[in-house]
């Protein structure tokens, strides 16, 4: 699936910028791509939670939660987002999944590819910013896209550098989690098998 979406990236625009039929209708058709190739989470609570989470952070685009061989969302043109179930697992809290949300909106569909390694740096950083700003903006403390940046990337100094620039000039706002990021992990997280007991026999 990842070969065939990389295989139309440069026909596609950020997702950002205004539609054009021709790109509307590429977006239609890597969706029903990426549905064929994925399982999606029928759990109606997680779809509606991730729904409004991303309207806060993306107003305008359609975010569904799949199972899918992605560690990180999938943006594609007709402002589309499949976020993977593995991103909602692994989030340590509500902040940095959102943060891991607006990165990927930010950096919009896939365009790295031919690009030199200092212009994909260069993307990285910008979206990067954008995110955080997104992220203050929607209640959320941009300290938590740094984290996962920190956790994901730690080698990359001059990215980790550029993100805690833009955090430090970005004024504190009245940033808030709620408890029902946990409760939506819960329902979605294997649950730990019991032995069985000897006195059940």
């Amino acid at each position: 699936m990842r070969r065939i979406l990389f295989a139309l990236v440069p026909l596609i625009s950020a997702a950002q910028t205004p539609l054009s039929e021709k790109e509307a209708a590429l977006g239609r058709q890597m969706v029903v791509e990426v549905r064929r190739t994925s399982t999606p989470v029928k759990i109606p609570e997680v779809q509606s939670y991730v729904s409004q989470l991303g309207a806060r952070l993306a107003p305008g685009f359609v975010f569904e939660v799949v199972s899918m061989d992605a560690t990180e969302p999938i943006v594609l043109p007709g402002r589309y987002v499949f976020v993977p179930l593995s991103l909602l697992t692994a989030a340590n809290d509500e902040a940095e999944f959102a943060g891991m949300l607006a990165q990927a909106v930010a950096r919009g569909p896939r365009r790295w590819a031919g690009l030199a390694p200092q212009q994909q740096r260069g993307s990285e950083i910008t979206a990067d910013s954008a995110a955080a700003r997104t992220m203050s903006q929607a209640g959320f403390d941009p300290a938590a896209l740094l984290r996962c940046i920190e956790r994901l990337h730690p080698d990359d100094e001059s990215r980790i550098a550029a993100l805690r620039e833009t955090i430090r000039a970005i004024p504190r706002g009245d940033w808030k989690v709620s408890d029902r990021f946990s409760e939506v992990q819960a329902l979605v997280r294997p649950k730990p098998r019991t032995p069985p007991s000897l006195f059940n026999k």
